[in-house]
């Protein structure tokens, strides 16, 4: 015997015109998966419950007014059936296993399509979910026996907005499967969670503004009592390409994204930033066991006023855009970091470190501000600055230590297993000790060395003031010092 598959079907709310109050709107696309609930069954066998498909739920404003005093829900929703249980003393009597949650063609979603320029929503807050949760597995009374729980899969939850007036509260964009519990439980994955802000106009609405914003997609797998099923995440994806500066988006709270369990190759965050850039009236944090991948054009990027913190497998951004932090900037990598902006008001952490095999990676930033101490680990280092820069630790594990600034340059103490090139446009201040194969130091005026500088090779200085050491040096290889306003060293041996 068998309970029947739930399949949700389409819930369609459509606005082209004219105007909608209401205290709340819930469109609701659910799909539940069939369970018997005579249990436990006894000397018979029992049924096997069904699957749970999402539908499609969606609301589409492409004109007029829409008011909500509460809450806006759009949900598309898989459920699968709960396993039954079984007793008696008959080998029939057989409990059923949780059944499978496939909310892989479910589709949650809040659309304003291109040239909705009349369009305006407002809501207190606003949730939009793809969500599965797979079947708890039934359980055999008389020998003690769980069956497994249900696998889940989520859907995608998307809210795809382009030209309208958006007033939309705290928002959720949730892409999350929950396994059913059982003897092993059931594994889940998720689906993609995205907020898209496109525009086609050169004048959209001006008004663009929700409360906290949050994307998710990190799975639970089921709990087992032998296994707990995997998590394998989903992606989450932003996208806000306004048409102009005064319509640009305004994020009055936190803007987190997150898609965690299994380490596996792909993107767990893909960010599309255009030439405005986005306002975070909190944090920005982005964390995954995925790849963090992001282009950001020039004159765009996030002026977050509290921190911002990024921490993945691959961290990329590309472009000239920069993320921008009024507090601290962290960004911290398994694999690699290359990006092109970041600007910290306060310290600024890079560090990339797989942290199974504390194997370290390379690092990049081609345009870094911070107001107060860097640190940075990597296998290779390589830094830029359009203006002065101090570090608080650098350590390159595994190659070269390149660092260059329009402004001043201060250094702590300093190794790396490669070369080490450090280029100030103000004053190269080496605080510390530096380690390196090769050493090549230049600065628009002085160079000063307080401690030690130790090479493997050659050694370079260029200087459009003095160059102060501290510590007698001592070069292997081919040494030239070149300072316009003099040399001062206790002894030079090369």
């Amino acid at each position: 015997r068998s309970a029947g598959a739930g399949t949700g079907g389409d819930a369609l709310v459509v606005q082209s015109g004219g105007s909608i109050s209401a205290t709340a709107l819930d469109v609701l696309s659910e799909g539940r998966g069939g369970a018997l609930v005579q249990s436990p069954f006894f000397d018979s066998p029992a049924p096997i419950p069904g699957v749970g498909r999402g539908g499609t739920a969606r609301v589409t404003l492409s004109g007029g007014d829409m008011t909500l005093l509460g809450a806006l829900s759009i949900a598309a929703t898989a459920i699968g059936g709960a396993g039954a249980d079984a007793t008696g003393n008959s080998a029939s009597a057989t409990a059923t296993a949780g059944a499978f949650a496939d909310n892989s063609t479910g589709v949650a979603e809040l659309l304003m399509p291109f040239g909705s320029s009349g369009a305006s929503l407002t809501a207190a807050s606003t949730s939009v979910s793809a969500t599965a949760k797979g079947g708890a597995g039934g359980t055999d009374q008389l020998t003690g026996t769980v069956l497994a729980g249900g696998d889940a899969l989520a859907g995608t939850a998307r809210i795809s907005l382009a030209d309208g007036a958006i007033s939309l509260g705290a928002t959720r964009v949730d892409a999350t499967a929950t396994g059913g519990a059982g003897s092993t439980g059931g594994n889940a994955t998720g689906g993609t969670a995205a907020f898209l802000l496109t525009d086609s106009l050169a004048a959209p609405a001006t008004q663009r503004q929700t409360g906290a914003l949050t994307l998710t997609a990190s799975p639970i797998g089921g709990a087992g009592t032998t296994a707990n099923g995997s998590a394998t995440p989903g992606t989450t994806k932003l996208t806000v390409r306004a048409g102009r500066a005064s319509s640009a988006l305004v994020v009055n709270g936190n803007l987190a994204a997150d898609a965690m369990g299994t380490v596996l190759a792909g993107d767990g965050f893909t960010g599309n930033l255009g030439g405005v850039p986005v306002q975070v009236n909190g944090d920005f944090t982005v964390a995954t066991t995925h790849d963090i991948n992001m282009s950001v054009d020039a004159g765009g990027g996030i002026n977050a006023t509290g921190l911002i913190g990024l921490a993945g497998q691959a961290i990329t951004t590309t472009g000239t855009g920069v993320l921008s932090a009024a507090l601290t900037a962290s960004v911290q990598a398994a694999t690699a970091i290359n990006l092109g902006g970041l600007s910290a008001g306060q310290a600024t952490l890079l560090q990339a470190i797989d942290p199974a095999t504390l194997a370290p990676g390379p690092v990049s930033v081609a345009s870094l501000s911070s107001g107060q101490p860097v640190t940075v680990l990597g296998s290779s280092v390589t830094i830029g600055s359009p203006g002065t820069l101090t570090f608080a630790s650098a350590s390159a594990q595994g190659g070269d230590l390149t660092i260059t600034t329009t402004g001043d340059l201060i250094m702590p103490d300093t190794a790396t297993t490669g070369s080490a090139s450090l280029t100030a446009g103000g004053a190269l201040h080496l605080a510390g000790t530096l380690s390196a194969a090769n050493i090549a130091l230049a600065a628009g005026t002085d160079i000063l060395a307080d401690a030690a500088l130790t090479t493997l090779g050659t050694f370079s200085a260029l200087a459009g003031g003095t160059y102060t050491g501290a510590v007698a040096l001592t070069v292997p290889g081919n040494t030239a010092i070149d300072a316009a306003g003099g040399i001062a060293l206790p002894s030079l041996d090369s």
